[in-house]
């Protein structure tokens, strides 16, 4: 199995934290993610952390495939603990230097490449990603996921830039030929709830199943033109007036379930990852 050491270094308050809880999550290493300002991001174990609402010590979680094991290293963004952070630095495989789109390059952000430079780590992708990727967080985390997904399932011997232009061809030039399907929505779902097809155009209603079918309705809503009554039709002869109440449920549910938003827009981001 190949075994991979990543550090994500980043300026103060850039998202490192809520990118490492978004990575760990996806890969099944968390089951909800949490939150800086509220406390609860399951990286930040320290009360001086909690209450500061930043990251004081490097942490290390780990994130494994089926052939890959990854120790991330979620470190230090405050300068007053950049000690902290460089000495992660000298057990790094890769990083990843993450900036705001919101603040730009700062200070710090110059301060981290050089120690990049320092310490030898290679940084085609990184820069790749950086020079590309230039929308917000979310955006730079649904790009990390792709790459590590495509390298992890393509069966791709190195993790390089050629990877991550694979990876990322959509997002840098979207293509509006490749359109998201109910079919494609309705694959998406049953992989990531590991709920079959057949079970969701079925009669099951245990809260698993149907909870995953009330989404591939939203969805397919959201993402397509397809009429409630396609969308019924898609699972197993449903009619309109059911659909249209699991996709008002999910719609009500998203807006007050941070866990829930969260899922929708992992599988969102699948879904136009696949039509591409």
């Amino acid at each position: 199995m190949k075994k991979l050491v990543i550090g994500i270094l980043a300026h103060v308050d850039a998202g490192k934290t809520t990118l490492s809880e978004g990575l760990l999550y996806l890969c099944g290493g968390i089951r909800k993610i949490g939150r800086v300002d509220h406390g609860d991001a399951f990286l930040d174990t320290y009360e001086l952390e909690k209450e500061r609402g930043i990251t004081i010590f490097s942490k290390q979680a780990l994130l494994k495939t089926d052939d890959m094991e990854v120790s991330l290293l979620d470190t230090p963004g405050h300068v007053d603990f950049s000690a902290e952070m460089e000495r992660t630095l000298q057990v790094l495989d890769y990083a990843i230097l993450m900036i705001n789109g919101m603040d730009g390059v700062q200070s710090h952000t110059m301060t981290l490449w050089r120690l990049l430079e320092r310490y030898q780590i290679p940084d085609e992708v990184i820069q790749y990603i950086a020079m590309n990727i230039k929308t917000n967080i979310r955006e730079l985390e649904g790009s990390l996921n792709k790459l590590i997904a495509l390298y992890r399932i393509g069966g791709r011997k190195n993790f390089d830039v050629s990877l991550a232009a694979d990876a990322l061809k959509d997002m840098i030039a979207p293509d509006d030929s490749h359109k998201v399907t109910p079919e494609l929505v309705l694959d998406v779902v049953s992989d990531h709830f590991n709920v079959s097809v057949s079970e969701l155009k079925g009669s099951r209603r245990n809260a698993r199943t149907a909870g995953a079918r009330q989404i591939v309705m939203y969805l397919c809503r959201q993402m397509t033109d397809a009429s409630l009554q396609s969308i019924g039709d898609l699972l197993g002869g449903r009619d309109h007036s059911t659909v249209n109440h699991g996709v008002d449920k999910i719609a009500r549910d998203v807006e007050k379930d941070e866990t829930l938003r969260n899922t929708i827009e992992i599988i969102q981001k699948i879904c136009v990852s696949r039509a591409s």
